[in-house]
């Protein structure tokens, strides 16, 4: 994944945003590579949005890379990307919210 990182950060800012992420599509051999990989080239509108998990509009290389490699498989369908999408403009939603903080998510019970 890091030689796509690469070949998508177009500016060498090491972060990857939007605009650089949807020309994946033009990179000869990418999708065929992501669907080796289990990751659905159907998906890649989505798949931004759900790798994104600072929420930023920008990756960096460990952002794009373990959370591509974690949606992974052929387990993985395209609801669950949904439902991973939807968690997490929830989980924002409660943090604006005020009603719970970031150290609130991150405590195990």
């Amino acid at each position: 994944m890091s030689w796509l990182f690469d070949l998508l950060d177009a500016d060498k800012s090491g972060q990857v945003e939007r605009s650089e992420f949807d020309k994946i599509r033009a990179i000869p051999g990418a999708e065929q590579r992501l669907e080796s990989l289990g990751i659905m080239v159907s998906e890649l509108e989505e798949l931004f949005d759900v790798i994104d998990v600072t929420g930023d509009g920008r990756l960096d290389a460990a952002e794009f890379i373990g959370q591509s490699l974690r949606l992974r498989g052929k387990a993985r369908a395209g609801d669950m990307v949904e439902a991973v999408y939807r968690m997490k403009r929830l989980d924002r939603a409660v943090l604006r919210s005020g009603l719970v903080t970031e150290a609130d998510f991150r405590r195990k019970e």
